[in-house]
Formats: structure tokens, sequence, C-alpha cells
């Protein structure tokens, strides 16, 4: 599985606590339904406790198998 190299458009990279808690915010601003922040709060939550496990997901398409990778 080939995985893209980091990007210097945003402000973290991928899937470390620094973006995850850059999503939470921005899931939390004024102009966003209160279902998304209620969504926000439930990730924070479940981060702050633990309980958020990290996974990048592929296809290996010569086995038709789905492939799931968990991050550290």
């Amino acid at each position: 599985m080939k995985l893209s190299p980091p990007t210097t458009s945003l402000p973290f990279t991928q899937m470390t606590d620094g973006w995850i808690d850059n999503v939470i915010a921005r899931m939390k601003l004024p102009n966003t339904s209160q279902e998304i922040k209620n969504l926000a709060t439930l990730i924070e939550n479940g981060k702050n406790q633990g309980k958020i496990t990290k996974v990048v997901t592929g296809i290996d398409k010569v086995n038709d198998e789905i492939l799931v990778f968990t991050i550290k």
C-alpha cells in the first residue's frame, strides 16, 4: 500500500493529534449545525478518554481485499 506524503497545504499532517484537534475545533464553529457540534463533543470525549483508534484503510485490487492498518 502506498501512502501520499505529508502536504504543506494543511496546518497539521492528517491523523496526527494536532490534526484531529483542529478538525474538532472546526466542527464546533458557530456556523456548524448542532448535530455536528454534538459529534465533535463525542469525538473529543473519546479522544480524551483514549477510546479513539486511528486507522488507515485501503484496497488490495490484486487479491480483492480490504486492508485496515492501525496507526499508533
